[in-house]
């Protein structure tokens, strides 16, 4: 994962901007940022290219894209289909088409499992850093709204291999 560091906003891509008749407005802050939807990739095709910030794409960096986020944002990437996450450097913008809110990297499509589907659900959470003490922070998630009659469930692991899931029960 990319060290989470402060960087300064970008000199490029952090003002409002229009893309096929549609309007964007940048947010001041990511902080607080929190939210599930449709993410997709992009590579070859974009590799070497430059982005929204002003910095090539690298296909093979844990970077991202997203309308409105302030570039740069680092943000948590959990693939909710397979339990995978990651932390990415958001230096694009995109995607704009398709009702996807994230385009993540090639490198990123690969850890989070998600290369052969072409798309998954994710969410997204920021990530920032205090820079006073020098510490990340990342919301904590919260708790579901509880809904009377409404059955829940607990997941007390996520496991790439049976072997790891075993070794927890002994």
């Amino acid at each position: 994962d990319p060290q989470v560091i402060y960087e300064p906003r970008s000199q490029w891509g952090n003002s409002t901007y229009e893309v096929f008749g549609r309007k964007f407005e940048v947010l001041e802050t990511a902080e607080g940022y929190d939210f599930i939807g449709e993410a997709s990739w992009y590579g070859s095709k974009f590799h070497g290219r430059l982005t929204a910030s002003g910095e090539l794409y690298d296909m093979y960096k844990l970077t991202a894209a997203h309308p409105t986020l302030p570039l740069p944002t680092f943000a948590r990437v959990t693939n909710l289909e397979n339990g995978r996450r990651t932390i990415l450097r958001i230096n694009d913008r995109g995607p704009f088409h398709g009702g996807r809110f994230i385009d993540i990297s090639y490198a990123a499509a690969v850890k989070l499992g998600m290369v052969e589907k072409g798309t998954a659900r994710v969410r997204v959470t920021a990530v920032s850093v205090n820079d006073r003490e020098k510490k990340v922070t990342c919301p904590e998630i919260r708790p579901p709204v509880q809904t009377p009659g409404a059955r829940y469930f607990l997941q007390t692991g996520a496991f790439a291999e049976l072997k790891r899931a075993e070794e927890l029960t002994k």
